[in-house]
């Protein structure tokens, strides 16, 4: 621990001492300050680290637990940390968009500009054990507490506006539920499916992939009939598609499953009513005209 605190500010030997381009695009250097025991974490593990950034007004050291392959730090982190030994120290130089991007950061006491290179010091203390959620004997809780942790990451990115990298926690996080659901079937997990398949439609929406939008959104609804949430967004997309008929029988079906929502959904059958008498109007002037 002494050899951290020496190194909270990083000198200017240090950063001018020629770094290792760890993979060969310029956009992650390397420079070794402790050399560490040849054992590498990879994504599962759950891995401790102390972080310092060099360069911020308000740089201070942090340490901090957290899965590796989900994004949970900034990419450049996480890769980071894939090319070190456990109790390794090193500088890192990181480009920005492996980092904070075009927005930056400002949350609670950590201020980084917008376009900022990062240079950060890592130790990777050790890692703790490696994630069980594919374990048969994982209890569905500790799974959930997991997906918790990862879909509030995922919803950072999402409002940053980063839909790639909301997209790949979301997806990554399905893959996962789909391989638990084979063997286990809760009422729990199917609950959660759906809420990764409705933010993946509703990100599919945002980048107006309106097919793989439409997929996802009917594969939630499918999940999970009984959420309104889901339903709702889910006759969004059918409307923008204009896909009238379909949203009219999922309407008629979920008065009948969620008598609750009985009034604002028949507000919505009778739009879609309007919607669709206007289209079948309209073709019949049409093929009225192509007659005369």
């Amino acid at each position: 621990m002494n050899n951290l605190t020496l190194n909270n500010n990083i000198n200017d030997t240090d950063l001018n001492e020629p770094y290792e381009d760890v993979i060969g695009t310029g956009v992650l250097l390397k420079k070794v300050i402790n050399e560490g025991n040849n054992i590498k974490p990879v994504d599962g593990d759950i891995i401790k680290i102390i972080l310092i950034y060099h360069g911020l007004n308000n740089s201070h050291s942090e340490e901090i637990t957290f899965t590796l392959g989900y994004l949970l730090n900034t990419e450049g982190i996480e890769l980071a940390c894939k090319y070190m030994d456990v109790g390794e120290t090193a500088i890192f130089k990181i480009k920005s968009h492996l980092a904070y991007g075009e927005i930056g950061l400002l949350e609670n006491s950590c201020i980084i500009p917008p376009n900022h290179d990062l240079i950060v010091q890592i130790h990777l203390i050790s890692i703790e054990g490696h994630q069980k959620l594919l374990l048969d004997d994982t209890p569905i809780d500790e799974i959930l507490e997991n997906f918790k942790i990862f879909r509030k990451k995922g919803k950072f990115y999402f409002q940053r506006g980063e839909l790639d990298r909301a997209m790949f926690i979301y997806n990554k996080l399905l893959h996962i539920l789909d391989e638990i659901t084979i063997n286990r079937f809760d009422k729990l997990l199917l609950i959660e499916m759906s809420i990764l398949q409705n933010n993946l439609a509703v990100c599919y929406y945002k980048l107006k992939d309106h097919t793989n939008a439409l997929k996802m959104s009917t594969a939630a609804v499918s999940t999970n009939p009984e959420n309104v949430n889901i339903i709702y967004k889910h006759l969004i997309i059918l409307k923008d598609l204009r896909l009238y008929e379909k949203a009219i029988t999922l309407i008629e079906k979920s008065m009948i499953n969620l008598p609750s929502e009985k009034m604002e959904l028949e507000k919505r059958f009778n739009q879609f009513i309007k919607y669709k008498k206007k289209v079948d109007d309209d073709q019949r002037e049409f093929y009225r005209k192509m007659m005369r």
